[in-house]
């Protein structure tokens, strides 16, 4: 096969016959669960009728598109990266472009350090997309969010650290380690048994004097980090034995809030109530961050139409007693109920 590929000049290669070829019209598409590999000369054997093969090569390769004849078939050039539709190798070649010599000029004086506010930024948006429920939206924010591990990895690969496959082979094989009841004969049949086998295996996985929260990075939100700490203690049976104890220490955060004196402890104390009441979504199955965002996003519609009340009926709220502005956002709740 080396020799073949040094003969016709092409780095892989890729044979079908052409009985293949005009005998599968469904698969003649490009790429994956197609008969034709995009990203690979093809070298069409056996041809009895050269006009019939170049005509249905002609249904997925573009006009013009390079291809001769060799004492070995007919020998089609693989397709760029752009148009084979292997989205991946397309991506790499867009974002080395934009990083290569004659690129953009901006995308080349960047490194791992200059762009990870961007990171954080599409990050949010793509939880924005997400809550939004707009699909388009998503796989626009997704697109996004990709490209930041795509300039991230090229960074890398440029610098002699690593590259795009070393961070794919890198997440495969974390997740297939990690998943022994589908690529082993573990056993797992609820979501509980999956994550104490995840927990298993990552206790397995770090020395044994590390703490299991060492790998929650302190750069999560706090309420997000709050839950994700609390969960792994919750795992390893630092838990109440029901929702009662969580909420006593709710009722007793709150004594302690108000009894506070000194700034210090007030903050303290605010804290303790906070991460107590996080225990409430670890309970019943959902993030507080995105109880949090939700609460956001009602109170900032609530009091966009409020501000429009106070326009419309030419008011100030600094003129208007604490009833009347009570009575506004109740009407400025109903507005806001009726357009979402």
């Amino acid at each position: 096969m080396q020799t073949l590929l040094e003969e016709l000049e092409v780095e892989s290669l890729q044979i079908v016959s052409a009985a293949q070829l005009l005998g599968e019209p469904a698969q003649l598409g490009l790429g994956p669960g197609y008969l034709l590999n995009p990203i690979c000369a093809v070298l069409v054997t056996d041809i009895e009728d050269e006009p019939a093969v170049t005509e249905q090569l002609a249904q997925v390769y573009p006009a013009g598109h390079p291809m001769r004849m060799t004492p070995h078939g007919l020998l089609v050039e693989p397709l760029p990266p752009l148009e084979h539709g292997s989205y991946l190798e397309a991506m790499q070649y867009v974002t080395q472009r934009l990083r290569a010599p004659n690129g953009c000029p901006w995308d080349r004086e960047q490194d791992h350090k200059s762009i990870r506010s961007y990171l954080l930024e599409e990050a949010y948006e793509t939880l924005e997309a997400l809550d939004s429920g707009d699909a388009s939206k998503l796989a626009e924010e997704l697109g996004d969010l990709l490209m930041q591990v795509l300039l991230h990895a090229e960074i890398a690969r440029q610098q002699g650290e690593f590259d795009l496959r070393d961070v794919v082979l890198g997440i495969t094989s974390k997740l297939v380690r990690r998943h022994p009841h589908v690529f082993g004969d573990a056993q797992a049949d609820t979501a509980h048994q999956v994550l104490a086998n995840w927990d298993e295996i990552k206790k397995q996985e770090r020395p044994q004097d590390q703490s299991i929260m060492a790998s929650v990075t302190p750069a999560m939100p706090a309420l997000a980090y709050a839950q994700e700490v609390s969960e792994r203690a919750a795992r390893q049976g630092f838990e109440w034995p029901d929702i009662d104890g969580v909420v006593d220490k709710i009722k007793e955060e709150i004594q302690e809030l108000a009894e506070a004196q000194d700034a210090d402890q007030v903050v303290d104390e605010f804290g303790d109530l906070l991460f107590s009441l996080v225990q409430v979504a670890r309970w019943k199955g959902f993030e507080a961050e995105d109880a949090l965002r939700q609460a956001n996003r009602k109170f900032r519609a609530r009091y966009q139409h409020l501000e429009r009340l106070l326009r419309e009926r030419g008011l100030a709220m600094k003129d208007m007693s604490i009833e009347a502005i009570d009575q506004l956002w109740e009407e400025a709740k109903v507005a806001a109920r009726l357009s979402s």
